[in-house]
């Protein structure tokens, strides 16, 4: 999950861990909880996952931010629907990694695929 304040980023991998898809982005607003949970139910019911990683938005001296204490209240929020594990991956690098996958890739610079490749490289 690539957690943002509109929206959540969500992909899935194979059963190896090795290649990771996007599925779809979730809109999401913090006010409107139940609408988030019926989707993120919707989706551990199709797809089943195993573990559920979530992108930490830290600071780039590891400190948290606002942003990360909102990710991990989504998370909490989560947590209340299923028993799946959940686990942390820092994200503070892969902004220039992604920008570089790309630029190497000679793909459209959109915001959309840059969160979903963030996310991706994570998995």
């Amino acid at each position: 999950l690539d957690i943002g304040k509109a929206s959540i980023g969500v992909a899935t991998s194979d059963i190896m861990r090795t290649i990771a898809s996007p599925i779809r982005a979730v809109k999401y607003e913090y006010e409107n909880q139940a609408q988030f949970l019926e989707k993120f139910i919707e989706l551990i019911d199709e797809y089943k996952p195993g573990d559920i990683v979530v992108g930490l938005p830290l600071n780039m001296d590891g400190t948290e931010s606002s942003t990360t204490t909102y990710v991990k209240k989504v998370v909490e929020l989560a947590k209340l629907k299923t028993n799946i594990p959940f686990h942390f991956v820092d994200e503070r690098w892969t902004s220039k990694a992604a920008e570089k996958s790309i630029a190497q890739n000679n793909v459209k610079k959109q915001k959309e695929n840059l969160r979903m490749i963030k996310l991706l490289q994570q998995l």
